[in-house]
């Protein structure tokens, strides 16, 4: 499967009141499940402003059938009292407390893509972890398979890359050579359309340098 993100358009009570994240404060993934079998994302959305929120309150959310949503991104999420600038709260549809006991393979896959796209994009990432771990909860839910998911353990193949896509192959050859370390960063930025961050290609061009010094 090819994992994309769709970005839905969202009636929020007040954009302007939308805050970005400073991504190099955020250090962690919050997991977070909805406590009810049935809530898709929109549900979720119309819940949540009627609590008097913005609207959804977390950053990105999975379906269970592995489709990924945008909620609120890189602004400042409503997942974790206190601790919602140094956080990104990624939802699963779901109750994993009562009701769902196994999470379908497409929505766990879809998760470990998403929590592995996203310690690219925040590189001080350290703790992937459930909404219990900074707070008194039993979000996500006893049977939510939270330590395989923060492993990073896939379930079945990964996705593969489409054919003849020559900057895969590129990717392969300089990570073998040991000059990048995060291929999917490259693979996802590095394309027409795309933006690279200045400090990711100030260290490819000096670990290049240094590889063609070494081969003088």
């Amino acid at each position: 499967m090819e994992y994309k993100i769709i970005t839905p358009q969202i009636n929020w009570k007040d954009p302007a009141d939308l805050k970005p994240l400073d991504k190099k404060a955020v250090i962690g993934i919050a997991l977070h499940h909805m406590a009810n079998p049935n809530w898709g994302f929109w549900d979720v959305h119309r819940a949540h402003q009627a609590r008097g929120w913005n609207g959804i309150g977390y950053n990105f959310w999975v379906a269970f059938d592995g489709t990924i949503y945008q909620g609120r991104g890189f602004n400042v999420g409503a997942g974790v009292l206190g601790h919602n600038e140094q956080l990104i709260s990624i939802g699963f549809q779901g109750d994993y407390e009562h009701t769902q006991t196994i999470m379908p393979d497409a929505q766990f896959n879809a998760g470990v893509w998403l929590i592995n796209w996203l310690k690219q994009q925040l590189p001080n990432i350290r703790i992937i972890h459930g909404h219990k771990y900074w707070a008194q909860t039993a979000c996500p839910g006893q049977h939510f398979p939270l330590t395989e998911m923060a492993l990073g353990r896939w379930r079945g193949q990964p996705p593969a890359p489409k054919p003849g896509d020559q900057l895969v192959e590129a990717v392969k050859v300089l990570q073998a050579q040991g000059i990048i370390n995060s291929p999917q960063y490259w693979l996802d930025h590095a394309r027409k359309g795309k933006l690279v961050e200045g400090d990711y290609a100030g260290t490819l061009i000096m670990r290049m340098a240094e590889k063609l010094k070494g081969g003088k």
